[in-house]
């Protein structure tokens, strides 16, 4: 069983007024965001139950791998609980665990992977907020950052900037900490 790891929630808050959001996402610690705008059943506007916000498949070879080999109706799912900074724009809210998982209903359906765990950001979320995704780089693919964009001028930059390359497939990311904990073994 997956251990579900916590981490520190800060309550700092770092306002960067007049901060461009394409200068902010295209720092160079963080890999290429990707963005998904959110639907209905994402927001407080949605079904309570549903509480979070759904992964789009082609996004999914960017997180951590979640094997459902073993699927059932006893174990309907796994999780990877990852350390993600939540913003609002560029304004820095916290740092928190977020439960990466996967629905199967009981090992019926085809995975529906889902980031839970992310009220800070869904009660402040609504219909056609874009919700912008990057991961750490050199963090293996366990620290993220998730920005909320609610201004209309941040959603149109976004949607109109060219990002130079797509995000690093979470495999390769594998294969490179595969790489690194061989060489230093040696050593």
């Amino acid at each position: 069983m997956l251990s579900k790891r916590r981490f520190q929630t800060s309550s700092l808050q770092i306002n960067m007024p007049g901060i461009n959001i394409i200068d902010f996402l295209v720092d160079p610690e963080w890999d290429t965001p990707f963005v998904k705008k959110l639907a209905q059943y994402e927001t407080p506007e949605g079904r309570d139950h549903i509480g979070g916000f759904n992964v789009r498949q082609k996004f999914v070879e960017n997180f951590p791998h979640l094997s459902s080999d073993d699927v059932n109706n006893e174990n309907p799912t796994n999780e990877k609980w990852l350390k993600v900074d939540m913003y609002v724009g560029a304004q820095y809210v916290e740092t928190n665990s977020v439960r990466y998982h996967f629905q199967t209903r009981g090992g019926k359906r085809r995975p529906e992977y889902w980031m839970t765990h992310v009220n800070t950001l869904r009660r402040v979320a609504s219909v056609g907020d874009l919700w912008v995704t990057q991961r750490k780089i050199g963090s293996l693919g366990d620290h993220y950052r998730f920005i909320l964009l609610k201004d209309e001028n941040e959603k149109s930059a976004v949607y109109n900037f060219q990002f130079a390359q797509c995000p690093l497939p979470f495999d390769q990311i594998e294969n490179i900490g595969k790489d690194i904990e061989e060489k230093s073994s040696r050593k």
